[in-house]
């Protein structure tokens, strides 16, 4: 028996709604729905920081192998520049380019699943709100119906 009048605190509560329960909903749901709109904006920045991360690591791919390149043949290869090199040795230049599409798929499906991830909490919130907005409009025409 929660019956509560909003006349019992004042004008607190005015332009809140018709009574207390509805305002106590109200409320329960701002919090929830916060911390579910947090969980997806992190989930939504933090996907841009792993796809750069990413792309960074495609092409720090390409420097590393460039590195090791100029390591090991530096001198015994008449090849002077690793791009003279990869058109040479058409299979080590296949390879790198795979390696660094790899990546960048890598970067992609992770990309993909955060984004799916923040935009389905988001659905979930909005799809929460219109059911009780819904139910609470069909609760207030049956009211007003009797």
């Amino acid at each position: 028996m929660n019956n509560y009048s909003p006349k019992l605190f004042g004008n607190y509560f005015k332009g809140w709604g018709d009574n207390i329960k509805e305002r106590v909903i109200s409320h329960q749901l701002r919090v929830s729905h916060k911390s579910l709109l947090a969980i997806a904006k992190v989930a939504s920045i933090f996907s841009w920081i792993i796809f750069v991360f990413f792309i960074l690591s495609a092409i720090n791919y390409y420097y590393q192998a460039k590195t090791v390149y100029f390591i090991k043949f530096a001198g015994s290869i008449p090849t002077n520049s690793f791009e003279q090199m990869l058109t040479y040795d058409f299979t080590y230049a296949i390879k790198l380019f795979l390696n660094m599409i790899k990546e960048l798929l890598h970067g992609g499906f992770y990309f993909l699943v955060l984004k799916g991830i923040s935009c389905g909490l988001r659905m979930i919130v909005q799809t929460d709100i219109n059911y009780r907005t819904k139910a609470i409009c069909n609760e207030r025409e049956s009211s007003n119906d009797l």
